[in-house]
């Protein structure tokens, strides 16, 4: 009995050791450090609470990053536009002030920025069933917004969402081919 503890304890540490060993030897690049390379703008501390979220809400962090690329340039800032409901857009991702009214100004904030953000993107994922073209244009024109009314107005903008998105995707790839071809 004791043999087969000894033996299951060696075992159960073995299995825990070697993936970090293994990993280390490896020398992969970070998922951050990729995105980072893409996006000039990004922060680490930024970057890491929006992966959490992502996480959370099954939400590509690298698609989200582009969307914000389109959305604000990385900026926090608020929009200067006035929308067509006499509302204004705030932060990275230009969160519109009627998801919190009382006090739009906190909407600069880049964590409850990232919360609504992913929390809408996800609700507009879940609608467009995944589809993240279509995820840009609910995102953008509102979950009930007439799809092929919105494509004849502004067709640029989900196409620049998946412009960047694919382009930052192809890099990270390349770049974790690079690393395993060092091996």
């Amino acid at each position: 009995m004791k043999t087969k503890m000894y033996i299951g304890s060696i075992l159960i540490f073995c299995l825990c050791m070697t993936p970090s060993v293994a990993y280390d030897s490896l020398a992969m690049p970070s998922y951050a450090n990729l995105a980072k390379k893409n996006f000039k703008w990004l922060k680490k501390d930024f970057y890491n609470y929006l992966e959490y979220k992502c996480y959370k809400k099954n939400i590509d962090p690298i698609f989200i990053l582009s969307l914000a690329q389109v959305e604000s340039g990385g900026r926090n800032i608020r929009s200067h536009r006035m929308n067509r409901n006499g509302s204004f857009d705030f932060g990275v991702f230009q969160i519109n002030q009627i998801h919190m009214p009382k006090n739009p100004r906190r909407l600069l904030n880049y964590r409850i920025n990232i919360n609504i953000a992913t929390w809408y993107l996800g609700k507009c994922l879940k609608k467009a069933r995944g589809n993240k073209f279509l995820a840009c244009i609910y995102y953008n024109g509102g979950t009930n917004c007439n799809v092929r009314r919105y494509m004849k107005k502004n067709s640029a903008y989900p196409k620049r969402i998946m412009k960047i998105y694919v382009r930052c995707k192809n890099n990270i790839d390349a770049s974790y081919r690079k690393a395993l071809r060092r091996l």
